[in-house]
């Protein structure tokens, strides 16, 4: 299990003229080109011995590795000799970790990770929106979610405009494009992953981006076709477990099962879209005592992992309860908490939501099923 990361920002250099810094915390994010020009130290001895040691570890431990073949069409084990033999010819050191990313993430098995050391492992590279999909009359859109402290470089990029190129190529291509750089066994896992990785990715497990700005054409709430230009800068990532420790020697340590991009996006996610629920589970926190007193209406007391609201349908008014994330310290008062935020729900039915969520404690996870149905569950 990789050691978590901590939080870590960088100096801010100067900004670009027609680009925009990202991050909720522009003061604390750097250059994209800035950050790589200092980053990696590895000596060509220390790239030698981290080459053979994943060829040990493919070839003496992975079970998977003939499914993985047959499924994939894949030969990870050669890719690694024949990068063995060509190191001395390989370049720089980020060339070096994406190639071993790549050669990882050709098996498509979310278990198996090549994660990077410091300082990359400690930053997440970030432009200042996010991109959803959605689907209007039949067809795919993509549209921008922008982070609400950020000053756009126009501003028509708003909210809800739609995309339609990433740097000259159809929106749809490059989210293709870039699902083909992730792992996830099926195309809509991967695609899930290509569209997050377009504007935020984790330097621990996913390589940077090739450009330094990206290129985006969109038509705008007005109608109009328009075009502008986003800098990708890097920003501390924040701590990725945020219950359990996974170095500890505890009983939730042995618990623990996450995905570590998706948790690692939601995370900087969180930073630049929702600071308020950091301020507000730290508000939480200090008040100490029955933390249902500082809370109001459907509000949770663990804002960080539960949303929930009425929603109203066409076939009714139901409950929804988002799980952002099951990192918590204590399964216990996470199924207290949803069980809380379910009888304030109306009673019609109840709409649960997993998207994204990276995992975390498993305890809490299989407890919450017991709460759904009368009949018992063997974890």
């Amino acid at each position: 299990m990789a050691k978590q990361p901590k939080r870590k920002k960088a100096k801010a250099d100067g900004e670009g003229t027609n680009v925009a810094a990202a991050g909720s915390a522009a003061d604390g994010s750097t250059k994209l080109e800035t950050f790589l020009a200092t980053a990696g130290s590895l000596t060509p001895a220390e790239r030698l011995t981290i080459v053979n040691q994943a060829i040990l570890l493919l070839e003496g431990f992975y079970v998977h590795l003939p499914l993985k073949r047959a499924m994939h069409a894949v030969d990870p084990l050669q890719r690694l000799r024949l990068l063995r033999h060509r190191l001395s010819q390989l370049g720089g050191e980020t060339r070096f970790h994406a190639e071993m990313t790549s050669i990882f993430t050709s098996v498509r098995d979310l278990h198996t990770n090549y994660l990077l050391p410091s300082p990359y492992a400690e930053v997440v590279a970030i432009l200042p929106f996010r991109v959803e999909a959605c689907f209007e009359a039949g067809q795919r859109r993509y549209i921008a979610v922008t982070a609400a402290t950020e000053t756009m470089p126009d501003p028509a990029f708003k909210d809800g405009v739609v995309l339609t190129h990433w740097n000259g190529v159809p929106i749809d291509r490059a989210v293709a494009a870039a699902a083909d750089r992730h792992a996830g066994s099926n195309p809509a896992a991967r695609h899930s992953r290509g569209l997050a990785g377009l504007t935020q990715r984790p330097l621990i497990v996913v390589p940077p981006p090739d450009e330094e700005w990206a290129s985006v054409s969109f038509i705008g709430l007005d109608g109009q076709a328009r075009e502008t230009r986003f800098e990708w800068r890097t920003l501390g990532l924040p701590s990725i477990i945020t219950g359990a420790d996974p170095d500890a020697v505890s009983e939730q340590a042995t618990g623990l099962g996450f995905d570590i991009e998706t948790i690692a996006v939601q995370r900087a996610r969180q930073d630049l879209f929702a600071p308020h629920v950091a301020e507000a589970q730290l508000a939480i926190a200090a008040a100490g005592g029955d933390s249902t007193q500082f809370v109001q209406g459907t509000a949770s007391t663990m804002p960080e992992v539960f949303t929930a609201k009425p929603v109203t349908t066409a076939s009714g008014t139901f409950g929804y309860i988002r799980i952002r994330t099951f990192s918590v310290n204590n399964d216990e008062a996470f199924v207290q908490e949803f069980v809380r935020l379910a009888e304030l729900m109306p009673k019609q039915g109840l709409i649960i939501d997993v998207r994204d969520n990276g995992g975390g404690l498993i305890y809490a996870g299989e407890r919450l099923l017991q709460v759904l149905t009368p009949k018992w569950i063997e974890p």
